[in-house]
């Protein structure tokens, strides 16, 4: 139920992040309409993670999604609704990194509790959607005008993102197991080298907390 509630604030952003930067179409409905196709979105990706679908698949799934919705509903050109499709990205695993990281490498909280059923599951996904919504805030308050590149500029500006986005989840998913073998791992954890392994497993086939939630 926590993850569904996640993904919902999720695509709430990203529906105010589209209704605000795109060009509506004249359409009977409008909100109606793009509230239930979001709301769809929120349920299917809480079925490819019941799945254990790789995240990767689930990204680029998703921007795909996202993409369609955008054609749907709003004016702007196919390149417009993929450069906004793949920001959107790009801000989830930002918001993601950070909430992988920061607490794994520098506070010493141990993977399990970032697990589903893990006690600090809740509060971490909170900061990932408060650092999501602080991003697409900052897009919000940029002039459109910062945005008109040139056709060449928007698709080399996409693939650039892809191929950053492809490194930084290549980091999330090795980063527990570069943790298990390192001085980082805090001391005091008695968690079995077996244990680890499992726990690592179980990470990369959920991670992340972001738009796909553990």
């Amino acid at each position: 139920m926590w993850e569904f509630v996640i993904n919902l604030l999720e695509v709430a952003i990203l529906f105010l992040l589209f209704n605000t930067k795109l060009e509506k179409k004249e359409l009977s409905y409008s909100y109606l309409l793009q509230i239930l196709c979001l709301f769809s979105q929120a349920f299917l990706l809480l079925i490819l993670k019941k799945f254990s679908c790789s995240t990767i698949f689930i990204l680029l799934f998703f921007i795909g999604i996202h993409f369609l919705y955008g054609f749907l509903f709003f004016e702007n050109k196919p390149i417009t609704l993929l450069f906004w499709s793949v920001l959107y990205a790009v801000g989830t695993i930002l918001a993601d990194a950070v909430t992988t990281i920061v607490p794994t490498a520098f506070w010493d909280i141990d993977l399990s509790a970032l697990l589903p059923n893990g006690m600090l599951r809740i509060p971490f996904t909170l900061i990932y959607i408060s650092i999501l919504f602080l991003f697409t805030l900052i897009l919000l308050c940029i002039n459109n005008q910062t945005f008109r590149l040139p056709f060449r500029e928007k698709i080399a500006f996409i693939l650039l993102s892809l191929l950053c986005i492809a490194i930084l989840q290549a980091i999330l998913c090795f980063l527990p197991l570069f943790f298990m073998y390192t001085h980082l791992e805090p001391r005091r954890n008695k968690t079995s080298v077996y244990r680890k392994k499992i726990l690592y497993n179980k990470w990369s086939l959920n991670n992340t907390n972001r738009l796909f939630p553990l």
